[in-house]
């Protein structure tokens, strides 16, 4: 979903999230990208984490464009029958505001 700070994402990928590790399951995610975009996109800080219990990865995202930067966040979350994925990218200008999208998606999300 766009907005004026940059765009919101998630998806539930229907796979046990465990098929494959989370680092490589972020690959997967930063080569998908280079499907649409020229330049690539690349995660740093990238740190295990857990979230309601479950085994996660955060991973901060950047890419850099003629014209400008990108940045933002992503997390992925290990489910027993599902690889859940949340994401927020956009102009590095508005990196706080993007921040703080995402951070209010993490705390909206409940797993069954």
């Amino acid at each position: 979903m766009e907005t004026p700070d940059g765009a919101v994402g998630f998806a539930i990928h229907d796979m046990p999230g465990d098929r494959y590790p989370l680092e490589d399951n972020l690959q997967r995610i930063l080569e998908s990208y280079m499907v649409n975009a020229v330049e690539p996109l690349t995660s740093s800080n990238v740190r295990k984490v857990t979230f309601d219990g479950r085994p996660a990865l955060d991973a901060r995202l950047t890419s850099e464009t003629e014209d400008e930067t990108l940045t933002g966040f992503i997390r992925l979350i290990e489910d027993d029958k599902h690889l859940v994925q949340a994401l927020a990218l956009g102009p590095a200008a508005n990196e706080k505001a993007l921040k703080a999208m995402h951070e209010r998606l993490l705390a909206s999300l409940r797993i069954p």
